[in-house]
């Protein structure tokens, strides 16, 4: 599981942190601490540090200039390079001209989207996404119409799986769980994570 990202600047300030786990603490104390670490191994090992273990978790850092870009995660396997150095161009194509001038780029709603598409929910710590809107009359009309079928049932079961909502419409349980997950990313839909089958309700 991810359980939290962070990006430092090349001075160790955290201008980017996304907690998919509440129990991890100060992002300035983490770019603090990374920037200390890393150079650290860099004088003293004379490598860059690429990953270490703190407790149950690992700490899995990636340095495309100007930037470092942090991932803990319960496993080092977890994360790949692709994703790491994915999330360090996006995050440097978007903003590299405030990271250059030094201006605080603040929160970053828009990079939580970004995320959102690198990283599925089911790979991170959040275990319960609530919806922030509700699933009524007005949002039915509004909704794509291959989206409609599955809206309805889910607003008269009040909650199912990806399976449920396949058998019941006699769909493929692929495509349910995809039109499901839009209506989740839509904030008309909720979803609780479990070991089995993520839980969809309204």
């Amino acid at each position: 599981m991810i359980r939290v990202v962070y990006i430092i600047d090349e001075g160790g300030i955290c201008v980017y942190s996304r907690f998919y786990d509440k129990r991890f603490g100060d992002p300035q104390l983490m770019g603090g601490l990374i920037t200390a670490l890393c150079l650290f191994s860099k004088e003293a090992m004379g490598g860059e540090l690429q990953f270490m273990r703190s407790g149950d978790h690992y700490v899995i850092v990636m340095d495309v200039e100007p930037i470092k870009t942090i991932i803990v995660a319960d496993d080092h396997d977890e994360v790949s390079a692709e994703l790491m150095e994915e999330i360090s161009l996006r995050f440097v194509s978007r903003y590299a001209n405030e990271i250059k001038e030094g201006i605080n780029i603040g929160p970053r709603g828009e990079f939580d989207a970004i995320l959102d598409e690198l990283i599925p929910v089911e790979k991170t710590a959040l275990h319960r996404i609530e919806p922030t809107q509700p699933l009524d009359a007005l949002a039915l009309v509004d909704i794509p119409i291959e989206l409609k079928d599955v809206a309805l049932l889910i607003v008269r079961e009040g909650s199912l799986t990806a399976s449920r909502a396949a058998s019941i419409l006699e769909i493929d349980k692929e495509n349910a769980k995809n039109i499901l997950n839009r209506l989740v990313k839509q904030g008309f839909v909720g979803v609780q994570f479990d070991e089995n089958e993520p839980v969809y309700f309204v």
